[in-house]
Protein backbone atom coordinates (compact mmCIF):
# COMPACT_ATOMS: atom_id res chain seq x y z
CA UNK A 1 0.00 0.00 0.00
CA UNK A 2 1.56 3.40 -0.81
CA UNK A 3 2.31 6.10 2.04
CA UNK A 4 -0.36 8.75 0.46
CA UNK A 5 -3.33 5.71 1.10
CA UNK A 6 -1.90 5.20 4.56
CA UNK A 7 -1.31 9.07 5.50
CA UNK A 8 -4.97 9.32 3.77
CA UNK A 9 -6.22 6.68 6.13
CA UNK A 10 -4.62 8.12 9.31
CA UNK A 11 -5.69 11.25 8.35
CA UNK A 12 -9.26 10.51 7.42
CA UNK A 13 -9.84 8.07 10.55
CA UNK A 14 -7.32 9.30 13.65
CA UNK A 15 -9.58 12.29 14.78
CA UNK A 16 -12.83 9.91 13.82
CA UNK A 17 -11.75 6.27 15.34
CA UNK A 18 -13.50 6.85 18.03
CA UNK A 19 -16.87 8.07 16.70
CA UNK A 20 -17.11 5.15 13.81
CA UNK A 21 -16.04 2.60 16.60
CA UNK A 22 -19.24 4.21 18.70
CA UNK A 23 -21.30 3.91 15.66
CA UNK A 24 -20.53 -0.16 16.17
CA UNK A 25 -21.22 -0.12 19.54
CA UNK A 26 -24.14 1.64 19.30
CA UNK A 27 -25.63 -0.80 16.82
CA UNK A 28 -24.41 -4.36 19.16
CA UNK A 29 -21.51 -4.48 16.45
CA UNK A 30 -17.96 -5.52 16.90
CA UNK A 31 -14.65 -5.52 14.71
CA UNK A 32 -15.71 -8.61 13.82
CA UNK A 33 -18.35 -7.43 11.83
CA UNK A 34 -16.02 -5.44 9.92
CA UNK A 35 -12.74 -3.24 10.25
CA UNK A 36 -12.59 -0.47 7.98
CA UNK A 37 -8.82 -0.32 8.26
CA UNK A 38 -8.89 -3.55 7.16
CA UNK A 39 -11.29 -3.48 4.63
CA UNK A 40 -9.54 -0.71 2.87
CA UNK A 41 -5.91 -2.70 3.34
CA UNK A 42 -7.30 -5.85 1.48
CA UNK A 43 -9.04 -3.86 -1.34
CA UNK A 44 -6.20 -1.68 -2.15
CA UNK A 45 -3.59 -4.24 -1.80
CA UNK A 46 -2.82 -4.09 -5.74
CA UNK A 47 -2.98 -0.57 -6.47
CA UNK A 48 0.22 1.04 -5.25
CA UNK A 49 -0.52 4.50 -6.51
CA UNK A 50 -4.18 4.62 -5.77
CA UNK A 51 -5.17 8.24 -4.39
CA UNK A 52 -8.37 7.78 -2.05
CA UNK A 53 -10.36 11.10 -1.75
CA UNK A 54 -11.24 12.62 0.89
CA UNK A 55 -14.69 12.86 -0.11
CA UNK A 56 -15.28 9.01 0.41
CA UNK A 57 -14.36 8.95 4.11
CA UNK A 58 -16.90 11.97 4.42
CA UNK A 59 -19.58 9.98 3.34
CA UNK A 60 -18.84 6.52 5.49
CA UNK A 61 -20.24 7.83 8.68
CA UNK A 62 -23.44 9.15 7.18
CA UNK A 63 -23.71 5.39 5.48
CA UNK A 64 -22.66 3.73 9.10
CA UNK A 65 -25.64 5.73 10.63
CA UNK A 66 -28.53 4.30 8.19
CA UNK A 67 -27.34 0.47 8.70
CA UNK A 68 -30.21 -0.96 10.80
CA UNK A 69 -30.28 -2.18 14.57
CA UNK A 70 -28.38 -5.15 14.74
CA UNK A 71 -30.09 -8.27 15.20
CA UNK A 72 -29.16 -12.15 16.28
CA UNK A 73 -30.16 -12.92 13.38
CA UNK A 74 -28.46 -10.76 11.17
CA UNK A 75 -25.83 -12.34 9.99
CA UNK A 76 -25.35 -10.51 6.65
CA UNK A 77 -24.09 -7.15 8.72
CA UNK A 78 -20.82 -7.16 7.86
CA UNK A 79 -21.58 -8.21 4.36
CA UNK A 80 -24.08 -5.06 3.92
CA UNK A 81 -21.46 -2.47 6.00
CA UNK A 82 -18.81 -3.48 3.12
CA UNK A 83 -21.13 -3.06 0.39
CA UNK A 84 -21.67 0.56 1.88
CA UNK A 85 -18.29 1.12 1.26
CA UNK A 86 -18.13 -0.26 -2.02
CA UNK A 87 -21.05 1.58 -2.92
CA UNK A 88 -20.21 4.93 -1.77
CA UNK A 89 -17.10 4.62 -4.32
CA UNK A 90 -19.15 3.50 -7.11
CA UNK A 91 -21.85 6.24 -6.52
CA UNK A 92 -19.22 8.60 -6.04
CA UNK A 93 -17.78 7.88 -9.46
CA UNK A 94 -14.35 8.81 -8.20
CA UNK A 95 -12.88 5.32 -9.31
CA UNK A 96 -13.06 2.04 -10.13
CA UNK A 97 -11.59 -0.86 -8.87
CA UNK A 98 -12.82 -4.30 -10.27
CA UNK A 99 -12.20 -6.10 -6.63
CA UNK A 100 -15.43 -4.17 -5.28
CA UNK A 101 -17.71 -5.72 -7.65
CA UNK A 102 -17.13 -9.15 -5.49
CA UNK A 103 -17.60 -6.71 -2.28
CA UNK A 104 -21.02 -6.86 -3.14
CA UNK A 105 -23.58 -8.78 -1.69
CA UNK A 106 -25.62 -11.36 -4.34
CA UNK A 107 -23.32 -9.70 -7.41
CA UNK A 108 -22.71 -13.75 -8.74
CA UNK A 109 -25.57 -14.76 -7.80
CA UNK A 110 -28.07 -12.09 -9.21
CA UNK A 111 -28.86 -13.75 -12.36
CA UNK A 112 -28.51 -17.06 -10.86
CA UNK A 113 -31.27 -16.18 -8.80
CA UNK A 114 -33.49 -15.46 -11.45
CA UNK A 115 -32.83 -17.96 -13.28
CA UNK A 116 -33.70 -20.48 -10.91
CA UNK A 117 -36.60 -18.40 -9.87
CA UNK A 118 -38.35 -16.69 -12.91
CA UNK A 119 -40.24 -18.56 -15.42
CA UNK A 120 -39.51 -15.70 -18.05
CA UNK A 121 -36.25 -17.19 -18.79
CA UNK A 122 -35.54 -15.49 -21.90
CA UNK A 123 -35.48 -12.28 -21.14
CA UNK A 124 -33.57 -13.04 -17.92
CA UNK A 125 -30.39 -14.14 -20.53
CA UNK A 126 -30.78 -11.01 -22.87
CA UNK A 127 -30.42 -8.84 -19.86
CA UNK A 128 -27.60 -10.70 -18.38
CA UNK A 129 -25.91 -10.86 -22.05
CA UNK A 130 -25.62 -7.33 -22.17
CA UNK A 131 -25.01 -6.10 -18.35
CA UNK A 132 -21.49 -4.55 -18.37
CA UNK A 133 -20.72 -4.01 -15.02
CA UNK A 134 -22.02 -3.55 -11.02
CA UNK A 135 -23.35 0.07 -10.85
CA UNK A 136 -23.14 0.32 -7.12
CA UNK A 137 -24.84 0.39 -3.85
CA UNK A 138 -27.00 3.37 -2.26
CA UNK A 139 -28.42 2.82 1.00
CA UNK A 140 -31.28 5.30 2.95
CA UNK A 141 -34.01 4.92 5.18
CA UNK A 142 -33.06 1.60 5.87
CA UNK A 143 -33.84 -0.02 2.54
CA UNK A 144 -30.53 -0.73 0.36
CA UNK A 145 -31.00 -0.80 -3.08
CA UNK A 146 -27.78 -2.89 -4.94
CA UNK A 147 -27.89 -1.64 -9.05
CA UNK A 148 -26.00 -4.69 -11.45
CA UNK A 149 -27.33 -3.41 -14.92
CA UNK A 150 -28.37 -0.30 -16.50
CA UNK A 151 -29.41 -1.59 -20.38
CA UNK A 152 -31.12 1.13 -23.28
CA UNK A 153 -33.00 0.36 -26.42
CA UNK A 154 -35.43 1.81 -28.46
CA UNK A 155 -37.86 1.47 -26.13
CA UNK A 156 -36.38 2.90 -22.82
CA UNK A 157 -34.42 1.95 -20.19
CA UNK A 158 -34.19 -1.56 -18.48
CA UNK A 159 -32.78 -1.97 -15.28
CA UNK A 160 -31.71 -4.47 -13.00
CA UNK A 161 -31.34 -4.51 -9.51
CA UNK A 162 -32.44 -5.81 -5.68
CA UNK A 163 -33.65 -3.90 -2.72
CA UNK A 164 -33.97 -5.67 0.40
CA UNK A 165 -35.17 -3.68 3.99
CA UNK A 166 -32.65 -3.57 6.39
CA UNK A 167 -34.81 -3.18 9.44
CA UNK A 168 -37.27 -5.62 7.48
CA UNK A 169 -40.41 -2.95 8.34
CA UNK A 170 -41.22 -2.66 4.78
CA UNK A 171 -42.91 -6.54 3.47
CA UNK A 172 -42.05 -5.35 -0.08
CA UNK A 173 -40.10 -2.85 -1.01
CA UNK A 174 -40.70 -1.51 -4.85
CA UNK A 175 -39.68 1.34 -6.63
CA UNK A 176 -42.80 3.41 -7.21
CA UNK A 177 -41.79 6.72 -8.22
CA UNK A 178 -38.11 7.89 -9.79
CA UNK A 179 -36.62 11.15 -11.90
CA UNK A 180 -34.04 9.68 -15.07
CA UNK A 181 -31.57 12.23 -16.16
CA UNK A 182 -30.63 11.57 -20.10
CA UNK A 183 -27.48 14.12 -20.62
CA UNK A 184 -28.86 16.53 -18.13
CA UNK A 185 -32.60 16.28 -19.31
CA UNK A 186 -35.39 15.43 -16.43
CA UNK A 187 -37.63 12.65 -17.28
CA UNK A 188 -40.88 11.27 -15.31
CA UNK A 189 -41.15 7.80 -16.63
CA UNK A 190 -43.21 5.14 -16.69
CA UNK A 191 -42.35 2.09 -14.56
CA UNK A 192 -42.84 -1.65 -16.07
CA UNK A 193 -41.81 -4.35 -13.34
CA UNK A 194 -40.94 -7.40 -15.66
CA UNK A 195 -39.63 -9.73 -13.63
CA UNK A 196 -39.88 -9.37 -9.65
CA UNK A 197 -38.56 -12.51 -7.58
CA UNK A 198 -38.16 -12.30 -3.93
CA UNK A 199 -35.52 -15.29 -2.09
CA UNK A 200 -34.32 -14.75 1.63
CA UNK A 201 -35.56 -11.18 2.21
CA UNK A 202 -34.04 -9.72 -1.09
CA UNK A 203 -36.19 -8.69 -3.35
CA UNK A 204 -34.98 -9.48 -7.31
CA UNK A 205 -36.57 -6.99 -10.21
CA UNK A 206 -36.04 -6.45 -13.73
CA UNK A 207 -37.66 -2.94 -14.80
CA UNK A 208 -38.43 -1.21 -17.60
CA UNK A 209 -38.23 2.68 -17.43
CA UNK A 210 -40.57 3.83 -20.65
CA UNK A 211 -38.42 6.93 -22.18
CA UNK A 212 -38.57 7.51 -26.05
CA UNK A 213 -35.84 8.29 -28.38
CA UNK A 214 -32.34 7.37 -26.03
CA UNK A 215 -29.46 8.67 -28.13
CA UNK A 216 -26.63 5.63 -29.04
CA UNK A 217 -24.76 6.67 -26.22
CA UNK A 218 -25.45 8.52 -23.48
CA UNK A 219 -24.99 9.58 -19.58
CA UNK A 220 -27.67 9.03 -17.02
CA UNK A 221 -28.66 9.75 -13.59
CA UNK A 222 -31.19 7.45 -11.73
CA UNK A 223 -32.61 8.89 -8.43
CA UNK A 224 -35.32 6.97 -6.88
CA UNK A 225 -37.27 8.90 -4.65
CA UNK A 226 -40.37 6.64 -3.28
CA UNK A 227 -39.70 2.75 -2.51
CA UNK A 228 -43.44 1.24 -1.17
CA UNK A 229 -44.17 4.56 0.01
CA UNK A 230 -41.07 5.35 1.55
CA UNK A 231 -39.26 8.81 0.31
CA UNK A 232 -35.95 8.75 0.33
CA UNK A 233 -33.07 9.18 -2.06
CA UNK A 234 -31.59 6.47 -4.09
CA UNK A 235 -29.12 7.61 -6.63
CA UNK A 236 -27.14 6.15 -9.64
CA UNK A 237 -25.46 7.24 -12.61
CA UNK A 238 -23.42 6.36 -15.47
CA UNK A 239 -22.78 5.80 -19.17
CA UNK A 240 -24.51 3.46 -21.57
CA UNK A 241 -24.00 2.64 -25.16
CA UNK A 242 -27.28 1.13 -26.85
CA UNK A 243 -25.66 0.56 -30.45
CA UNK A 244 -25.31 -2.79 -30.13
CA UNK A 245 -29.15 -3.57 -29.10
CA UNK A 246 -29.80 -1.13 -32.38
CA UNK A 247 -28.18 -3.27 -34.64
CA UNK A 248 -31.07 -5.96 -34.15
CA UNK A 249 -34.24 -3.53 -33.54
CA UNK A 250 -36.65 -3.42 -36.26
CA UNK A 251 -39.08 -0.42 -36.17
CA UNK A 252 -42.05 -0.39 -38.59
CA UNK A 253 -44.90 1.50 -39.34
CA UNK A 254 -48.67 -0.61 -39.92
CA UNK A 255 -51.18 1.86 -39.72
CA UNK A 256 -53.70 -0.51 -40.47
CA UNK A 257 -56.96 -0.63 -39.59
CA UNK A 258 -59.67 -3.39 -39.22
CA UNK A 259 -63.70 -3.24 -38.41
CA UNK A 260 -64.17 -6.55 -35.65
CA UNK A 261 -66.23 -7.84 -33.56
CA UNK A 262 -64.87 -5.55 -30.34
CA UNK A 263 -65.32 -2.40 -32.95
CA UNK A 264 -62.39 -0.45 -34.74
CA UNK A 265 -59.16 -2.14 -34.09
CA UNK A 266 -55.63 -0.05 -35.24
CA UNK A 267 -52.61 -1.17 -35.39
CA UNK A 268 -49.95 1.78 -35.63
CA UNK A 269 -46.43 0.79 -35.28
CA UNK A 270 -44.28 -1.86 -33.78
CA UNK A 271 -40.45 -1.92 -32.20
CA UNK A 272 -38.79 -5.25 -31.87
CA UNK A 273 -35.51 -5.11 -29.83
CA UNK A 274 -34.19 -8.36 -28.36
CA UNK A 275 -35.50 -7.42 -24.71
CA UNK A 276 -39.07 -6.37 -25.77
CA UNK A 277 -41.88 -6.28 -28.38
CA UNK A 278 -43.41 -2.80 -28.27
CA UNK A 279 -46.90 -2.53 -30.48
CA UNK A 280 -48.58 1.30 -30.90
CA UNK A 281 -52.20 0.99 -31.17
CA UNK A 282 -55.82 1.65 -30.33
CA UNK A 283 -58.74 -0.52 -29.73
CA UNK A 284 -62.09 0.06 -27.49
CA UNK A 285 -62.05 -0.30 -23.79
CA UNK A 286 -61.08 -4.09 -22.70
CA UNK A 287 -64.37 -4.17 -20.81
CA UNK A 288 -68.04 -2.80 -20.88
CA UNK A 289 -68.94 -1.97 -17.38
CA UNK A 290 -69.20 1.46 -17.14
CA UNK A 291 -70.43 1.98 -13.69
CA UNK A 292 -71.61 0.22 -10.48
CA UNK A 293 -75.87 0.25 -11.59
CA UNK A 294 -78.47 -2.12 -11.52
CA UNK A 295 -78.49 -2.06 -15.02
CA UNK A 296 -74.74 -2.40 -15.87
CA UNK A 297 -73.75 -6.15 -17.82
CA UNK A 298 -70.42 -6.77 -16.75
CA UNK A 299 -70.00 -10.38 -18.06
CA UNK A 300 -68.70 -9.29 -21.28
CA UNK A 301 -65.57 -8.02 -22.16
CA UNK A 302 -63.57 -6.60 -24.90
CA UNK A 303 -60.08 -7.45 -25.41
CA UNK A 304 -57.73 -9.28 -27.69
CA UNK A 305 -55.40 -11.96 -28.39
CA UNK A 306 -52.03 -11.69 -29.26
CA UNK A 307 -50.92 -15.23 -31.38
CA UNK A 308 -47.33 -15.89 -32.18
CA UNK A 309 -46.29 -18.01 -35.01
CA UNK A 310 -44.26 -19.52 -32.57
CA UNK A 311 -44.40 -19.35 -28.69
CA UNK A 312 -42.04 -20.33 -26.69
CA UNK A 313 -42.29 -23.16 -23.71
CA UNK A 314 -41.59 -20.05 -20.91
CA UNK A 315 -45.06 -17.63 -20.60
CA UNK A 316 -44.58 -14.05 -22.35
CA UNK A 317 -45.28 -10.55 -20.32
CA UNK A 318 -47.45 -7.59 -21.87
CA UNK A 319 -47.65 -4.91 -20.05
CA UNK A 320 -50.41 -2.69 -21.32
CA UNK A 321 -50.69 1.69 -21.10
CA UNK A 322 -52.91 3.60 -22.16
CA UNK A 323 -52.69 7.70 -22.95
CA UNK A 324 -55.11 10.44 -23.49
CA UNK A 325 -55.71 10.32 -27.04
CA UNK A 326 -57.06 6.78 -26.68
CA UNK A 327 -53.73 5.37 -27.73
CA UNK A 328 -52.61 2.26 -26.20
CA UNK A 329 -48.64 0.80 -25.75
CA UNK A 330 -48.14 -2.94 -25.34
CA UNK A 331 -45.20 -4.09 -23.92
CA UNK A 332 -44.37 -7.85 -24.66
CA UNK A 333 -41.48 -9.12 -22.36
CA UNK A 334 -39.81 -13.03 -22.91
CA UNK A 335 -40.99 -13.58 -26.03
CA UNK A 336 -39.34 -15.96 -28.72
CA UNK A 337 -36.20 -14.53 -30.01
CA UNK A 338 -36.49 -16.12 -33.47
CA UNK A 339 -40.70 -14.93 -33.94
CA UNK A 340 -41.47 -13.88 -37.41
CA UNK A 341 -45.08 -12.30 -36.29
CA UNK A 342 -47.76 -11.55 -34.28
CA UNK A 343 -51.50 -12.07 -34.74
CA UNK A 344 -53.52 -9.33 -33.31
CA UNK A 345 -56.70 -11.17 -32.69
CA UNK A 346 -60.30 -9.32 -31.46
CA UNK A 347 -61.49 -11.44 -28.80
CA UNK A 348 -65.49 -11.29 -27.24
CA UNK A 349 -65.29 -12.71 -23.55
CA UNK A 350 -68.38 -13.96 -21.67
CA UNK A 351 -67.48 -14.41 -17.65
CA UNK A 352 -70.26 -16.97 -17.60
CA UNK A 353 -73.92 -17.01 -15.93
CA UNK A 354 -73.65 -15.91 -11.92
CA UNK A 355 -74.18 -17.92 -9.10
CA UNK A 356 -74.42 -15.22 -6.15
CA UNK A 357 -75.90 -15.61 -2.66
CA UNK A 358 -76.51 -13.70 0.36
CA UNK A 359 -75.81 -15.07 3.62
CA UNK A 360 -75.89 -14.21 7.49
CA UNK A 361 -72.36 -14.26 8.50
CA UNK A 362 -73.60 -14.22 12.22
CA UNK A 363 -75.98 -17.87 11.31
CA UNK A 364 -72.80 -19.28 9.51
CA UNK A 365 -70.84 -20.01 12.26
CA UNK A 366 -69.01 -23.34 12.18
CA UNK A 367 -70.22 -24.12 8.55
CA UNK A 368 -69.14 -24.52 4.65
CA UNK A 369 -70.38 -21.27 2.80
CA UNK A 370 -68.25 -22.48 -0.21
CA UNK A 371 -67.26 -26.06 -1.90
CA UNK A 372 -66.31 -25.65 -5.51
CA UNK A 373 -63.49 -25.40 -7.46
CA UNK A 374 -61.33 -22.96 -5.33
CA UNK A 375 -61.65 -25.29 -2.70
CA UNK A 376 -64.14 -24.25 0.46
CA UNK A 377 -64.65 -21.79 2.85
CA UNK A 378 -65.60 -23.01 6.67
CA UNK A 379 -66.90 -20.21 9.09
CA UNK A 380 -65.35 -20.17 12.13
CA UNK A 381 -66.09 -16.96 13.91
CA UNK A 382 -67.16 -13.12 13.60
CA UNK A 383 -66.67 -9.87 15.28
CA UNK A 384 -66.75 -6.35 14.76
CA UNK A 385 -64.45 -3.26 15.27
CA UNK A 386 -65.88 0.15 14.49
CA UNK A 387 -66.22 -0.28 10.77
CA UNK A 388 -64.32 -3.95 10.31
CA UNK A 389 -66.02 -7.12 10.14
CA UNK A 390 -63.55 -9.73 10.70
CA UNK A 391 -64.34 -13.21 10.13
CA UNK A 392 -62.23 -15.99 10.79
CA UNK A 393 -62.36 -19.11 8.35
CA UNK A 394 -60.71 -22.32 7.58
CA UNK A 395 -59.05 -23.19 4.06
CA UNK A 396 -59.45 -26.07 2.44
CA UNK A 397 -56.33 -28.16 3.21
CA UNK A 398 -55.30 -28.98 -0.63
CA UNK A 399 -54.39 -25.11 -1.14
CA UNK A 400 -51.91 -25.62 1.68
CA UNK A 401 -48.78 -26.69 -0.09
CA UNK A 402 -45.77 -24.93 2.12
CA UNK A 403 -46.81 -22.11 4.61
CA UNK A 404 -47.08 -18.94 3.41
CA UNK A 405 -45.56 -19.52 -0.40
CA UNK A 406 -47.23 -17.70 -3.45
CA UNK A 407 -49.56 -20.95 -4.07
CA UNK A 408 -51.20 -20.42 -0.86
CA UNK A 409 -51.07 -16.17 -1.12
CA UNK A 410 -52.76 -17.09 -4.70
CA UNK A 411 -55.09 -19.34 -3.05
CA UNK A 412 -56.12 -16.93 0.03
CA UNK A 413 -57.08 -14.89 -2.75
CA UNK A 414 -59.21 -17.17 -4.67
CA UNK A 415 -60.97 -17.97 -1.20
CA UNK A 416 -61.14 -13.97 -0.05
CA UNK A 417 -62.49 -13.07 -3.20
CA UNK A 418 -65.36 -15.72 -2.72
CA UNK A 419 -66.45 -14.15 0.02
CA UNK A 420 -67.60 -10.46 -0.78
CA UNK A 421 -69.04 -7.83 1.34
CA UNK A 422 -71.30 -5.61 -0.53
CA UNK A 423 -74.83 -3.61 -1.34
CA UNK A 424 -77.04 -6.22 -3.22
CA UNK A 425 -76.79 -8.16 -6.56
CA UNK A 426 -78.12 -6.67 -9.70
CA UNK A 427 -79.92 -8.86 -12.39
CA UNK A 428 -76.86 -10.03 -14.21
CA UNK A 429 -75.25 -11.47 -10.50
CA UNK A 430 -73.50 -8.28 -10.06
CA UNK A 431 -72.37 -7.31 -6.36
CA UNK A 432 -72.95 -3.28 -6.16
CA UNK A 433 -70.03 -1.68 -4.60
CA UNK A 434 -68.85 -5.38 -3.64
CA UNK A 435 -65.11 -5.52 -1.76
CA UNK A 436 -63.06 -8.62 -1.72
CA UNK A 437 -61.40 -9.56 2.29
CA UNK A 438 -58.21 -7.74 3.49
CA UNK A 439 -55.28 -10.46 4.64
CA UNK A 440 -53.84 -8.77 7.62
CA UNK A 441 -50.22 -9.98 8.02
CA UNK A 442 -50.81 -10.77 11.71
CA UNK A 443 -53.50 -13.22 10.28
CA UNK A 444 -50.60 -15.81 9.61
CA UNK A 445 -50.31 -17.61 12.77
CA UNK A 446 -49.21 -21.44 13.43
CA UNK A 447 -52.15 -22.77 12.53
CA UNK A 448 -51.83 -21.95 8.35
CA UNK A 449 -55.29 -23.38 7.81
CA UNK A 450 -57.10 -20.71 9.59
CA UNK A 451 -57.11 -17.09 9.56
CA UNK A 452 -59.03 -13.71 9.75
CA UNK A 453 -60.26 -11.81 6.69
CA UNK A 454 -61.62 -8.42 7.63
CA UNK A 455 -64.26 -6.29 5.36
CA UNK A 456 -65.76 -3.08 4.67
CA UNK A 457 -68.97 -3.11 3.98
CA UNK A 458 -73.44 -4.15 4.48
CA UNK A 459 -73.89 -7.64 3.41
CA UNK A 460 -71.91 -10.99 2.86
CA UNK A 461 -72.05 -12.77 -0.38
CA UNK A 462 -70.43 -16.04 -1.57
CA UNK A 463 -69.67 -15.37 -5.03
CA UNK A 464 -69.99 -19.06 -6.73
CA UNK A 465 -68.84 -20.69 -9.57
CA UNK A 466 -70.07 -18.84 -12.97
CA UNK A 467 -70.93 -21.69 -15.86
CA UNK A 468 -71.57 -21.12 -19.94
CA UNK A 469 -68.48 -18.76 -19.66
CA UNK A 470 -66.63 -18.97 -23.54
CA UNK A 471 -64.30 -16.94 -26.02
CA UNK A 472 -65.15 -15.49 -29.53
CA UNK A 473 -61.87 -14.71 -31.73
CA UNK A 474 -62.59 -12.56 -35.20
CA UNK A 475 -59.90 -14.10 -36.99
CA UNK A 476 -61.31 -12.70 -40.49
CA UNK A 477 -60.38 -9.45 -39.31
CA UNK A 478 -56.83 -10.09 -37.42
CA UNK A 479 -53.96 -7.61 -37.99
CA UNK A 480 -50.98 -9.38 -38.55
CA UNK A 481 -47.67 -7.97 -37.33
CA UNK A 482 -44.19 -8.98 -39.32
CA UNK A 483 -41.31 -8.75 -37.56
CA UNK A 484 -39.03 -9.72 -40.10
CA UNK A 485 -37.30 -7.36 -41.74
Amino acid sequence: MSKDINNKLDHSFEDKDKKVRRLFEENNSTEDDFNLDEFFKKEFKNDDDLKVPSEIHNGLEEILLNLPQKKKSNKKRGALIAASVAGTLFITSLFTIPSFAESLPLVGDFFKVLHETSGQKNIVEEVEKNSKEVIGTAIDKNLEVNMYSVIGDSTGMTIAYSVESLDESVDLPQVWSCDIYIDGKQYDPDIDNIIHEEKDGLHYYITRLEIKDLPNKFNYKIDMKNITNVYGLWSFSGTADISNLQEDTIVKDINETKNTIIGEVTVKSVIKTPLYIQIQCKYPEQSLRESNEDDNDNRYYKTFRLKYDRFDKHRDSIFIRGSEDGDRRILIANFDKNVKYIDFVAEEYFTGEANVKEINIKDSIDKVVYDEKDGSIKILDYKEEGNKKLVRVKLDKKLVRVKLDKKVRNGLYNLAYRLVCGERVNKYGDIINGRVAGVPKESFDKNEYELWLEYEGDKFFINGDRTGEYSKFDENNKIRIDLTR
